[in-house]
């Protein structure tokens, strides 16, 4: 049965949804590429910003929406932040256009119910007069966090719009004046909006389910030196027999990963966490692994031999680069990647090399 795609039809949605298959061997979407692949495509000056969060605050985002004239567009897996709620209100009320999309049940979230934290904001949104739309369900989970504004600006976004996101979390968040990636984007919102297939043109883009696995692990491959990642969430075998290759050609490799514990439900199994697993088989291949709990870890950055890096969404699981709706973007500019460079030595020097400390649900903080 097709899904219901009216915004505000609460319809349960299947348990098989709640969980991603981490274990399955992925089968790439693509063969191998280029070294040019991620190729900076002659950016203008001054055209892309790192924000990097919590210390950045979240004034820009809401200065830009503030701002808008023409149009406000949203995809987004979480939005409960009130302010960016209220300027988006604010932003219909004055005239300018006003989409959003976001996705119906969020993992962890309650899962189905009429009163869930995206639920709620689609109903305050809808009252007042804002188009409001449920993601594709063609996807596991629509888990991108995109905001464009009068088709100039894109923000490119590791946070969810909650609380949490923009105001606690180690996050990074990328603004883009870039005309050929804020047009990509725009395209890929529309189709999205219109539940169409979507195709990536722009190289620098990183968008699951069609091109993150195959630019993420490309990007890593190119690496002659270092890796650095950090990622809330990682987990994926061909990902585990990638750095194993790398570690054994002599490049070194650090990995941030989120601190989890897994608390079982009555009467459950305990299962050990993900992160503690991959981070257990990175170690035994020659990798360094920490674990972060502080600021909480909802980011996702790949750093290569300080001089290109990844940053957005997608995290390095299964689910994440195969199934999932994600927007990331490749970076080559120093005065981005220092600053997430800077972040990672901070929370590096803090972090454990056991996993313990907080568990998962801090993220959705609304």
């Amino acid at each position: 049965m097709r899904p219901n795609r009216n915004p505000l039809a609460f319809a349960a949605i299947a348990s098989s949804l709640l969980l991603a298959a981490c274990g399955a061997n992925p089968q790439p979407l693509y063969g191998p590429m280029q070294q040019s692949y991620f190729q900076a495509l002659g950016r203008s000056s001054g055209s892309l910003q790192m924000h990097v969060m919590p210390d950045s605050g979240p004034d820009f985002m809401h200065n830009a929406v503030t701002r808008a004239r023409r149009s406000v567009q949203i995809e987004c897996y979480m939005l409960t932040e009130k302010t960016l709620i209220q300027d988006v209100i604010a932003a219909k009320k004055r005239g300018v256009q006003v989409q959003v999309m976001l996705e119906q049940h969020p993992y962890m979230g309650p899962n189905p119910s009429p009163t869930g934290p995206n639920q709620s904001t689609a109903k305050t949104l809808a009252q007042a007069g804002i188009q409001v739309r449920w993601t594709s369900r063609k996807f596991r989970y629509t888990h991108a966090k995109i905001l464009l504004v009068d088709g100039q600006t894109a923000f490119v976004s590791s946070a969810n719009f909650t609380y949490s996101g923009l105001n606690k979390n180690r996050e990074y968040i990328v603004t883009d004046t870039q005309s050929q990636d804020v047009a990509e984007l725009e395209r890929m919102y529309q189709a999205d909006y219109a539940y169409n297939s979507f195709t990536p043109s722009a190289t620098d883009l990183v968008i699951s389910p069609v091109n993150s696995r195959a630019g993420l692990f490309e990007l890593m491959k190119s690496a002659k030196h270092d890796i650095k990642i950090q990622d809330e969430e990682a987990g994926d075998p061909a990902l585990d027999q990638l750095l194993k290759t790398k570690l054994a050609e002599g490049v070194h490799v650090e990995a941030l990963l989120g601190a989890e514990k897994s608390t079982p439900a009555p009467g459950e199994p305990y299962t050990e966490p993900g992160n503690v697993v991959t981070g257990r088989t990175w170690s035994s291949y020659g990798a360094q692994v920490r674990f972060q709990s502080s600021p909480y870890l909802h980011a996702k950055a790949i750093v290569v031999d300080g001089q290109a890096m990844y940053v957005g969404s997608v995290n390095l699981s299964t689910n994440s680069m195969d199934n999932n709706r994600e927007v990331g973007i490749v970076v080559h500019q120093a005065d981005l990647i220092n600053p997430v460079l800077n972040a990672f030595a901070s929370d590096w020097s803090r972090a454990d090399a056991t996993a313990q400390a907080s568990d998962l649900f801090p993220m959705f903080g609304t």
